[in-house]
């Protein structure tokens, strides 16, 4: 397992944290995770965020995340996606790959997005990452939403009313993919959206990365 070098900035993951999530890596992924001693970011103090460890199996590969996802909600959600392709192939750039930790703008709705009024689009989002805003990856956003899922049982699911669009990734084409529920129908859905386009209901999900190379512009 590549792991972020120790140098980074950060922390060790706390030990308790690692083993949650080595346990939601196995229990939903099917994947064997080692946390152990692995640097994390320090948490942001501007806003409440949960942590999300990525494994280097899933970080890259949103299509077998959103199969397991899909085998763990049956039954009381459904996710479907706007395309037949594969998610790898859609959606094939992420800007943030590899086993790292990271911390996730934790609220039910995903709140950041409009600023003095304005609603914000994908490509503005993007500028702001010289001020250090960062936001979801498509696959962050999926691991996030099964712990949320299965946290005490709740089989809560995340913006039920608002999008997620995930700006640290992008697809095949150019566009920007995003996560959102329609409850007409108890679906997750995975789609794409213009990085140009701003609405009411599209949102982003702060996050706080480690050191780390970006690719997209």
């Amino acid at each position: 397992m590549k792991k972020i070098k120790a140098s980074a900035l950060g922390m060790p993951v706390p030990s308790d944290l690692a083993q949650h999530w080595e346990k939601r890596w196995k229990d939903v992924y099917d994947i064997k995770a080692d946390f152990a001693g692995l640097i994390i970011p320090k948490p942001p103090t501007l806003f409440h965020t949960r942590l999300v460890l990525m494994h280097e199996k899933g970080s890259s590969f949103p299509e077998l995340l959103y199969r397991k996802n899909e085998k763990l909600m049956s039954g009381t959600c459904n996710h479907w996606k706007y395309w037949s392709e594969s998610l790898d192939e859609k959606v094939p750039t992420h800007n943030f790959t590899g086993t790292f930790g990271c911390w996730v703008e934790d609220a039910d709705e995903a709140p950041f997005g409009n600023l003095g009024g304005i609603n914000l689009h994908t490509n503005a989002v993007r500028e702001l990452r010289q001020f250090g805003v960062r936001t979801t990856t498509l696959p962050v956003r999926l691991v996030l939403g099964a712990d949320v899922y299965l946290e005490n049982d709740s089989k809560k699911q995340l913006d039920m009313n608002v999008t997620t669009t995930c700006a640290e990734s992008e697809t095949a084409g150019g566009a920007v993919p995003l996560v959102d529920f329609r409850r007409e129908r108890g679906k997750v859905c995975v789609g794409g959206w213009s990085p140009v386009s701003a609405d009411g209901f599209i949102r982003f999900r702060r996050a706080v990365y480690p050191v780390q190379s970006s690719s997209l512009p």
